[in-house]
Protein backbone atom coordinates (compact mmCIF):
# COMPACT_ATOMS: atom_id res chain seq x y z
CA UNK A 1 0.00 0.00 0.00
CA UNK A 2 1.38 3.78 -0.96
CA UNK A 3 0.35 4.96 2.40
CA UNK A 4 3.91 6.34 3.38
CA UNK A 5 3.11 7.98 6.64
CA UNK A 6 0.46 8.02 9.45
CA UNK A 7 -0.56 11.75 9.98
CA UNK A 8 -0.86 13.13 13.74
CA UNK A 9 -2.58 16.13 13.39
CA UNK A 10 -5.84 16.09 14.69
CA UNK A 11 -8.95 16.91 12.58
CA UNK A 12 -10.36 19.88 14.80
CA UNK A 13 -7.10 21.36 14.57
CA UNK A 14 -6.50 21.14 11.22
CA UNK A 15 -10.20 22.94 10.34
CA UNK A 16 -9.06 25.93 12.57
CA UNK A 17 -6.14 26.79 10.63
CA UNK A 18 -6.23 25.09 7.17
CA UNK A 19 -9.59 25.49 5.44
CA UNK A 20 -10.98 28.66 4.15
CA UNK A 21 -14.38 29.39 6.35
CA UNK A 22 -16.52 32.12 7.33
CA UNK A 23 -14.73 32.00 11.19
CA UNK A 24 -11.36 32.42 9.59
CA UNK A 25 -8.25 32.60 7.60
CA UNK A 26 -6.24 35.47 6.56
CA UNK A 27 -7.22 37.81 3.08
CA UNK A 28 -4.60 38.52 0.80
CA UNK A 29 -4.96 41.22 -1.31
CA UNK A 30 -7.94 40.83 -4.22
CA UNK A 31 -11.09 39.16 -3.48
CA UNK A 32 -10.19 35.41 -3.24
CA UNK A 33 -9.99 34.36 0.52
CA UNK A 34 -7.14 32.35 1.42
CA UNK A 35 -5.70 31.29 4.82
CA UNK A 36 -1.46 31.06 5.67
CA UNK A 37 0.20 29.35 7.76
CA UNK A 38 4.30 29.61 8.06
CA UNK A 39 7.20 29.68 10.49
CA UNK A 40 11.31 31.10 10.38
CA UNK A 41 12.18 33.06 7.28
CA UNK A 42 15.44 34.08 5.74
CA UNK A 43 16.31 37.50 4.37
CA UNK A 44 14.69 38.69 0.86
CA UNK A 45 14.34 40.51 -1.56
CA UNK A 46 10.65 40.83 -2.80
CA UNK A 47 9.75 39.07 -5.98
CA UNK A 48 13.52 37.65 -6.90
CA UNK A 49 15.55 34.89 -5.74
CA UNK A 50 16.12 35.33 -1.71
CA UNK A 51 19.62 36.48 -0.88
CA UNK A 52 20.79 33.60 1.04
CA UNK A 53 23.39 31.20 -0.57
CA UNK A 54 20.85 28.35 -0.17
CA UNK A 55 18.90 29.82 -2.46
CA UNK A 56 21.75 31.65 -4.74
CA UNK A 57 20.89 29.34 -7.98
CA UNK A 58 16.93 29.70 -7.52
CA UNK A 59 14.80 31.70 -9.98
CA UNK A 60 11.97 31.58 -7.97
CA UNK A 61 9.89 34.46 -6.34
CA UNK A 62 10.07 35.09 -2.70
CA UNK A 63 7.99 37.54 -0.59
CA UNK A 64 9.98 40.05 1.54
CA UNK A 65 10.31 38.32 4.23
CA UNK A 66 11.90 35.11 3.02
CA UNK A 67 8.99 32.98 2.44
CA UNK A 68 8.57 30.84 -0.56
CA UNK A 69 5.11 30.74 -1.21
CA UNK A 70 2.80 27.72 -2.33
CA UNK A 71 -0.86 28.36 -3.27
CA UNK A 72 -3.10 25.77 -3.22
CA UNK A 73 -6.57 25.94 -4.44
CA UNK A 74 -8.82 23.36 -4.00
CA UNK A 75 -11.85 22.81 -6.02
CA UNK A 76 -14.34 22.25 -3.49
CA UNK A 77 -14.28 21.93 0.38
CA UNK A 78 -18.06 20.01 -0.30
CA UNK A 79 -16.52 17.34 -2.40
CA UNK A 80 -14.93 14.30 -0.19
CA UNK A 81 -11.75 13.88 -2.63
CA UNK A 82 -10.67 17.58 -2.78
CA UNK A 83 -11.50 17.80 0.69
CA UNK A 84 -8.97 15.29 1.57
CA UNK A 85 -6.87 16.51 -0.58
CA UNK A 86 -6.53 19.52 0.90
CA UNK A 87 -6.63 18.51 4.28
CA UNK A 88 -3.75 16.01 3.33
CA UNK A 89 -1.79 19.04 1.56
CA UNK A 90 -2.14 21.14 4.91
CA UNK A 91 -0.84 18.34 6.99
CA UNK A 92 2.38 17.07 4.66
CA UNK A 93 3.13 20.92 4.68
CA UNK A 94 3.19 21.14 8.44
CA UNK A 95 5.47 18.36 8.97
CA UNK A 96 7.65 18.49 6.07
CA UNK A 97 8.08 21.65 4.97
CA UNK A 98 11.36 23.45 5.57
CA UNK A 99 10.43 26.97 7.57
CA UNK A 100 11.15 28.93 4.28
CA UNK A 101 7.80 27.59 2.94
CA UNK A 102 4.40 29.19 3.35
CA UNK A 103 1.77 27.50 2.67
CA UNK A 104 -1.99 29.49 1.33
CA UNK A 105 -5.02 27.42 0.93
CA UNK A 106 -7.96 28.48 -0.92
CA UNK A 107 -11.55 26.58 -1.28
CA UNK A 108 -12.63 27.19 -5.21
CA UNK A 109 -16.41 26.44 -3.59
CA UNK A 110 -16.78 24.47 -7.51
CA UNK A 111 -17.20 28.26 -8.89
CA UNK A 112 -14.80 29.20 -11.71
CA UNK A 113 -15.65 33.08 -10.44
CA UNK A 114 -13.54 31.69 -7.51
CA UNK A 115 -10.44 30.60 -9.28
CA UNK A 116 -10.38 33.84 -11.18
CA UNK A 117 -10.27 35.83 -8.36
CA UNK A 118 -7.13 33.61 -7.16
CA UNK A 119 -4.89 33.25 -10.36
CA UNK A 120 -5.76 37.66 -10.14
CA UNK A 121 -4.41 37.95 -6.45
CA UNK A 122 -1.51 35.95 -7.58
CA UNK A 123 -0.56 38.30 -10.36
CA UNK A 124 -1.88 41.63 -8.26
CA UNK A 125 0.86 40.34 -5.52
CA UNK A 126 3.26 38.88 -7.59
CA UNK A 127 5.59 37.25 -4.84
CA UNK A 128 4.14 33.45 -5.18
CA UNK A 129 6.68 30.86 -6.30
CA UNK A 130 4.30 27.99 -6.97
CA UNK A 131 0.40 27.62 -7.29
CA UNK A 132 -1.14 24.26 -7.71
CA UNK A 133 -4.44 24.52 -8.94
CA UNK A 134 -7.25 21.86 -10.69
CA UNK A 135 -6.88 22.61 -14.39
CA UNK A 136 -9.98 24.28 -16.35
CA UNK A 137 -8.84 24.61 -19.94
CA UNK A 138 -10.81 27.99 -20.25
CA UNK A 139 -7.74 29.02 -17.86
CA UNK A 140 -4.87 28.66 -20.12
CA UNK A 141 -4.34 32.36 -21.00
CA UNK A 142 -4.12 32.62 -16.43
CA UNK A 143 -1.91 30.12 -16.67
CA UNK A 144 0.68 31.72 -19.34
CA UNK A 145 0.30 35.15 -17.50
CA UNK A 146 1.18 33.54 -14.29
CA UNK A 147 4.22 31.89 -15.50
CA UNK A 148 5.41 34.69 -17.51
CA UNK A 149 5.53 36.51 -14.14
CA UNK A 150 7.87 34.12 -12.74
CA UNK A 151 5.14 32.14 -10.76
CA UNK A 152 5.05 28.04 -11.29
CA UNK A 153 1.73 26.73 -12.36
CA UNK A 154 1.26 22.99 -11.50
CA UNK A 155 -2.45 21.33 -12.47
CA UNK A 156 -3.10 18.68 -10.32
CA UNK A 157 -6.02 16.19 -11.09
CA UNK A 158 -5.69 16.82 -14.44
CA UNK A 159 -8.75 15.59 -16.97
CA UNK A 160 -8.39 18.15 -20.30
CA UNK A 161 -5.92 16.72 -22.27
CA UNK A 162 -5.80 19.89 -23.96
CA UNK A 163 -3.58 21.40 -21.01
CA UNK A 164 -1.39 18.27 -21.41
CA UNK A 165 -1.07 18.68 -25.25
CA UNK A 166 0.00 22.48 -24.36
CA UNK A 167 3.20 21.06 -22.18
CA UNK A 168 3.19 24.78 -20.77
CA UNK A 169 2.75 24.02 -17.31
CA UNK A 170 3.10 21.20 -15.19
CA UNK A 171 0.64 18.25 -14.32
CA UNK A 172 -0.15 15.81 -12.01
CA UNK A 173 -2.42 13.34 -11.76
CA UNK A 174 -4.40 10.03 -11.02
CA UNK A 175 -5.44 8.33 -14.71
CA UNK A 176 -8.95 8.32 -15.01
CA UNK A 177 -8.72 5.50 -17.52
CA UNK A 178 -6.51 3.38 -14.92
CA UNK A 179 -9.22 3.99 -12.73
CA UNK A 180 -11.52 2.47 -15.24
CA UNK A 181 -9.46 -0.32 -16.46
CA UNK A 182 -8.51 -1.24 -13.05
CA UNK A 183 -11.99 -2.11 -11.86
CA UNK A 184 -12.66 -3.47 -15.35
CA UNK A 185 -10.30 -5.75 -14.98
CA UNK A 186 -11.22 -6.52 -11.49
CA UNK A 187 -14.52 -7.87 -12.63
CA UNK A 188 -12.92 -9.72 -15.70
CA UNK A 189 -11.53 -11.46 -13.17
CA UNK A 190 -13.94 -12.57 -10.68
CA UNK A 191 -16.74 -13.18 -12.22
CA UNK A 192 -17.96 -16.37 -14.36
CA UNK A 193 -16.88 -15.94 -18.30
CA UNK A 194 -20.29 -15.05 -19.97
CA UNK A 195 -21.44 -12.87 -17.00
CA UNK A 196 -23.96 -10.15 -18.17
CA UNK A 197 -23.96 -6.84 -16.19
CA UNK A 198 -24.66 -2.67 -16.42
CA UNK A 199 -22.29 0.43 -16.41
CA UNK A 200 -23.23 3.47 -14.41
CA UNK A 201 -21.58 6.89 -15.76
CA UNK A 202 -20.78 9.76 -14.16
CA UNK A 203 -22.34 13.62 -15.44
CA UNK A 204 -22.39 13.04 -19.52
CA UNK A 205 -19.84 15.65 -21.08
CA UNK A 206 -17.39 15.30 -18.22
CA UNK A 207 -14.22 14.43 -19.72
CA UNK A 208 -13.26 12.68 -16.77
CA UNK A 209 -16.28 10.35 -17.60
CA UNK A 210 -15.63 9.63 -20.87
CA UNK A 211 -12.00 8.79 -19.81
CA UNK A 212 -13.22 6.34 -17.17
CA UNK A 213 -15.45 4.59 -19.84
CA UNK A 214 -12.65 4.22 -22.33
CA UNK A 215 -10.70 2.45 -19.84
CA UNK A 216 -13.60 -0.02 -19.06
CA UNK A 217 -14.98 -0.30 -22.27
CA UNK A 218 -11.72 -1.15 -24.13
CA UNK A 219 -10.68 -3.67 -21.05
CA UNK A 220 -13.62 -5.35 -21.59
CA UNK A 221 -13.09 -5.89 -24.81
CA UNK A 222 -12.45 -9.82 -25.76
CA UNK A 223 -13.56 -10.59 -22.27
CA UNK A 224 -16.76 -12.32 -22.90
CA UNK A 225 -18.42 -10.33 -20.54
CA UNK A 226 -21.99 -9.10 -22.18
CA UNK A 227 -22.89 -5.28 -21.30
CA UNK A 228 -26.88 -5.32 -20.76
CA UNK A 229 -27.08 -1.43 -20.63
CA UNK A 230 -24.86 1.69 -19.49
CA UNK A 231 -26.59 5.10 -18.57
CA UNK A 232 -25.30 8.71 -16.94
CA UNK A 233 -26.44 8.38 -12.85
CA UNK A 234 -24.56 11.87 -12.60
CA UNK A 235 -22.30 10.57 -9.70
CA UNK A 236 -25.16 10.50 -7.46
CA UNK A 237 -26.92 7.91 -5.16
CA UNK A 238 -30.28 8.68 -5.28
CA UNK A 239 -30.17 8.82 -9.49
CA UNK A 240 -28.31 5.62 -9.03
CA UNK A 241 -30.87 4.11 -6.92
CA UNK A 242 -33.77 4.93 -9.63
CA UNK A 243 -31.72 3.51 -12.63
CA UNK A 244 -30.68 0.13 -10.82
CA UNK A 245 -34.47 -0.15 -9.97
CA UNK A 246 -35.40 -0.09 -13.29
CA UNK A 247 -32.64 -2.27 -14.12
CA UNK A 248 -33.72 -4.82 -12.36
CA UNK A 249 -37.16 -4.43 -13.45
CA UNK A 250 -36.12 -4.49 -17.13
CA UNK A 251 -33.26 -7.40 -17.13
CA UNK A 252 -34.41 -9.16 -13.85
CA UNK A 253 -30.87 -11.09 -12.42
CA UNK A 254 -27.48 -10.07 -13.91
CA UNK A 255 -24.23 -10.28 -11.96
CA UNK A 256 -21.70 -7.50 -11.89
CA UNK A 257 -22.36 -3.42 -12.23
CA UNK A 258 -19.51 -1.31 -12.95
CA UNK A 259 -20.05 2.14 -11.58
CA UNK A 260 -17.25 5.54 -12.24
CA UNK A 261 -17.72 6.75 -8.71
CA UNK A 262 -18.69 4.89 -5.65
CA UNK A 263 -21.11 7.20 -4.68
CA UNK A 264 -23.45 5.67 -7.24
CA UNK A 265 -22.36 1.93 -6.42
CA UNK A 266 -23.64 2.94 -2.94
CA UNK A 267 -27.19 4.00 -4.74
CA UNK A 268 -27.14 0.60 -6.86
CA UNK A 269 -26.67 -1.27 -3.18
CA UNK A 270 -29.24 0.22 -2.03
CA UNK A 271 -31.30 -0.43 -4.96
CA UNK A 272 -30.56 -4.11 -4.86
CA UNK A 273 -31.65 -4.30 -0.90
CA UNK A 274 -34.51 -2.37 -1.59
CA UNK A 275 -35.26 -5.58 -4.38
CA UNK A 276 -34.88 -8.12 -1.40
CA UNK A 277 -31.63 -8.84 -3.40
CA UNK A 278 -28.41 -9.91 -1.71
CA UNK A 279 -25.64 -7.25 -2.86
CA UNK A 280 -22.92 -9.73 -2.05
CA UNK A 281 -24.17 -12.07 -5.07
CA UNK A 282 -22.97 -9.30 -7.28
CA UNK A 283 -19.44 -8.10 -8.07
CA UNK A 284 -19.98 -3.92 -7.52
CA UNK A 285 -16.85 -2.10 -8.30
CA UNK A 286 -16.71 2.08 -8.14
CA UNK A 287 -14.03 4.79 -8.32
CA UNK A 288 -12.75 6.76 -5.19
CA UNK A 289 -11.43 4.81 -2.18
CA UNK A 290 -13.38 7.11 0.29
CA UNK A 291 -14.40 6.01 3.83
CA UNK A 292 -18.36 4.93 2.67
CA UNK A 293 -17.19 3.08 -0.35
CA UNK A 294 -14.26 1.43 1.61
CA UNK A 295 -16.82 0.44 4.04
CA UNK A 296 -19.10 -1.26 1.88
CA UNK A 297 -16.12 -2.91 0.86
CA UNK A 298 -14.78 -4.45 3.92
CA UNK A 299 -18.69 -5.23 4.86
CA UNK A 300 -18.80 -7.18 1.73
CA UNK A 301 -21.65 -5.37 0.20
CA UNK A 302 -19.11 -3.77 -2.57
CA UNK A 303 -16.43 -5.44 -4.27
CA UNK A 304 -13.56 -3.22 -5.23
CA UNK A 305 -13.30 0.45 -5.23
CA UNK A 306 -10.08 2.29 -7.37
CA UNK A 307 -8.45 4.89 -5.25
CA UNK A 308 -6.79 8.02 -5.62
CA UNK A 309 -3.95 8.86 -3.28
CA UNK A 310 -3.98 12.47 -1.92
CA UNK A 311 -0.54 11.31 -0.41
CA UNK A 312 1.44 11.54 -3.35
CA UNK A 313 -0.07 14.96 -4.94
CA UNK A 314 0.69 16.44 -1.30
CA UNK A 315 4.62 15.26 -1.47
CA UNK A 316 5.14 15.83 -4.59
CA UNK A 317 3.84 19.05 -4.61
CA UNK A 318 6.10 20.24 -1.55
CA UNK A 319 9.04 18.65 -3.17
CA UNK A 320 8.27 20.54 -6.12
CA UNK A 321 8.61 23.75 -4.22
CA UNK A 322 11.65 22.60 -2.35
CA UNK A 323 12.95 22.30 -5.65
CA UNK A 324 12.30 25.48 -7.05
CA UNK A 325 13.25 27.26 -3.77
CA UNK A 326 16.57 25.47 -4.17
CA UNK A 327 17.82 26.42 -7.67
CA UNK A 328 17.12 21.86 -8.54
CA UNK A 329 15.15 23.09 -10.87
CA UNK A 330 14.40 26.13 -12.80
CA UNK A 331 10.46 27.88 -11.78
CA UNK A 332 9.47 27.48 -15.85
CA UNK A 333 10.64 23.58 -15.51
CA UNK A 334 7.68 21.70 -16.92
CA UNK A 335 6.97 17.77 -15.84
CA UNK A 336 4.34 15.38 -16.29
CA UNK A 337 3.45 12.81 -13.62
CA UNK A 338 0.76 9.86 -13.79
CA UNK A 339 -0.28 8.00 -10.50
CA UNK A 340 -1.52 5.12 -10.76
CA UNK A 341 -4.66 4.16 -8.78
CA UNK A 342 -4.51 1.57 -5.93
CA UNK A 343 -7.33 -0.73 -5.52
CA UNK A 344 -9.54 -1.48 -1.94
CA UNK A 345 -10.46 -4.86 -1.58
CA UNK A 346 -11.30 -7.42 1.21
CA UNK A 347 -7.73 -7.83 1.70
CA UNK A 348 -6.70 -4.48 2.67
CA UNK A 349 -9.71 -2.37 3.72
CA UNK A 350 -9.94 -2.26 7.20
CA UNK A 351 -6.56 -0.22 6.60
CA UNK A 352 -8.10 2.56 4.88
CA UNK A 353 -11.08 2.58 7.58
CA UNK A 354 -8.72 3.15 10.14
CA UNK A 355 -6.92 5.39 8.23
CA UNK A 356 -9.74 7.42 7.72
CA UNK A 357 -11.17 7.01 11.44
CA UNK A 358 -7.68 8.33 12.55
CA UNK A 359 -8.61 11.36 10.50
CA UNK A 360 -12.11 12.32 11.50
CA UNK A 361 -13.29 11.28 7.98
CA UNK A 362 -15.51 8.02 8.96
CA UNK A 363 -18.54 9.12 7.95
Amino acid sequence: MKMKKMLAAALAALMATSMITACGGSSGSGNASASSASSGGAAASSGSAVADDQFANSDGKFTEDGKFKVGFLCASMNDAWNYLCNLTVKEVFEENAPDYIELVQIDGQSDAQKYVEFYEQVLMEGDYGLICTPAISDFGDYYDQIMESGTAVLNYNVTQNEILEAGKVSVYRCSDYDCGANIAQYVIDHVEPGSKGVILEGKAGMVSVMLRYQGITETLEGSGLEILAVQNADWSNDTAYTVVTDWLTTYGDFDFIISENDNMALGAIEAIQAAGKNPADFCIVGIDGLYNGVAAVANGTMSASARQDTMVYAEDMLQMAIDIATGARPYKTVDYKDYAPEMITIDNAQEFIDYYTEKGLDQ
